[in-house]
Parts: C-alpha cells; structure tokens; sequence
C-alpha cells in the first residue's frame, strides 16, 4: 500500500465539499488518512439509504464485512482499504472498528425507530464512538473528556446531516427522528417518507433545526480554542453545518425541493478561522 496510492486518492476530494474544507488544513498525511476513513465511513453507513431493497443493502454492508476482514489480512480489493498506509496493528485496529460499524448498520436495515431524542443521541454514540476515538487520536486528542466533546458533535453533524439531506435519507430504515416529535406534529415515519414537498413537514422541520442548532452551538461553546484548532475535521463540518441550519430556517425548511449550501468562499474562511484562531 504504497504512498502515490493514498496520494492519488486523497486528491480524489472535491473541491467545494465539505469534507474538502473540513481537511484542507490537514498535513498531507493526516489529510490522506483522514480522507480515506471519513469515506469509507460513508460509504458503510450510506448504504441502506442507497438501496431499494433490505436484501440488497445486506448484501452490501456483508461485502464490507468481508472487505474488512480481507484488509485486515492485506487481501484489499476496494480502492479506499488498498489506498490506507498504515502498519499492520493500526490497520487490523481499524478494521475492527469498521467490522463493528457495519455489523450495527447491519442490524438496522430493519425499520427502527426512537422514543426520545436521548435514545436517538445515545443510538448514535454506539454507533460512531471507537470511530471517533480513533480519529480523534489520528489528531493527536487524546483526552477521555476531549473525545466524549467530540463524539457529542459529531452526533449533532450526523442529526443535522439527517435533517439537511432528507431527500436522500428519508428512503433508509432508520430515520433519526424521535417518535415523541413526530407525534406532535402528527407524523410518522411513513408519512414523513411520503411527503410530497417541504411544506407539509415545515413544523417538524423547524423544531428539529431549532434543537440540532442548539445543541451545535452548546457543544462547540465546551470546547476550548485549542481543542477547536485540533478537532478544525469534527468543528469545520460542525460550524458549516450551523451555518447551513440557519439558511434551511430562512428557505422555509425546503430541504426536499433543494440541496441547502453554503457558497465555498464562506466554506473557506469558516477553514481558515478555525485553523488560525480556533
């Protein structure tokens, strides 16, 4: 697995994205890395929204158990576990990790749903914890307290994520919305899933913005500045999300008509205010 690989595929990121700007201050070698875990990180948890069919995204998520376990053995056929340079114990410890990442995801192609917004938080955190914990660590943060900040932001990334990309995601199994707001409102998974525009979700909508917003803006406040400029992968995505929120707000919640975004020259100085001041 030879360096020019993980080059080449490191220079895969789109200019724009941003999974771009959340790396762009990254030495060359952690951007790599990081690059080519965050991918593979979706590319696991992306799938049972992707498919059509159960069957299919099982069949999917178990070739990625495989591959896993081939990558372990250096037996990798994808191009993002060939591309990884990494020494034998740190390879075998990341497979591991997607080993249980894809198990879980595995066990959700089943429709499920959550009684509170505590159980969906908590769901996440299961999911995501030894990700985080070891890409925490690839940024040298290393703190027990540290991480846990890091893994309470990144289930707000992934709730947010949720929200903004609801055209996408509402076709998944799990939706990460809770049973007790959607009952307000009047909803159910499947009328969520249903729903012709934007409008007719626009109170659901407006709450969960309101309260995903609220709670990006409560973790990212306990972390200190140099936390911050350590963890600028985690709290670029987070400030771009926010950010993100506030425009969805200002479009009446049109996330299913329209792909909210903020213009890469904001994306760029959001980077480059988090590299430079924290």
């Amino acid at each position: 697995m030879s360096s020019a690989m993980a080059d080449k595929v490191g220079a895969q990121i789109k200019e724009g994205s941003d999974l771009y700007y959340s790396t762009l201050y990254l030495n060359k070698e952690i951007r790599n890395q990081a690059f080519l875990i965050e991918m593979l990180r979706r590319e696991v948890c992306r799938i049972p929204e992707s498919c059509s069919e159960p069957d299919i995204a099982r069949a999917k998520l178990a070739w990625w158990i495989e591959e896993f376990k081939r990558t372990k053995d250096r037996l990798s056929r994808h191009p993002l576990t060939r591309a990884l340079t990494l020494n034998e114990l740190s390879r075998a410890h990341l497979m591991n990790v997607f080993l249980t990442l894809a198990a879980g995801i595995f066990e959700e192609v089943t429709t499920k749903t959550f009684f509170d917004r505590a159980a969906v938080t908590k769901h996440l955190r299961h999911l995501n914890a030894d990700l985080v914990s070891l890409m925490a660590k690839l940024f040298e943060i290393y703190s027990s307290d540290d991480i846990d900040l890091i893994l309470n932001l990144m289930c707000s990334i992934e709730r947010s994520n949720a929200i903004l990309g609801l055209r996408d995601h509402r076709n998944s199994p799990t939706l990460y919305f809770c049973e007790l707001d959607m009952r307000t409102c009047g909803l159910t998974p499947q009328s969520i899933r249903s729903s012709r525009s934007s409008s007719e979700l626009e109170s659901f909508l407006e709450g969960q913005i309101i309260v995903v917003r609220s709670d990006l803006i409560s973790t990212l406040s306990q972390l200190d500045r140099n936390l911050r400029k350590r963890g600028k992968f985690f709290t670029t995505q987070a400030e771009i999300n926010l950010q993100v929120l506030d425009l969805a707000l200002k479009k009446n919640c049109r996330v299913l008509e329209s792909r909210m975004e903020l213009l890469p020259i904001r994306k760029l100085w959001l980077a480059w205010k988090l590299k430079n001041w924290g």
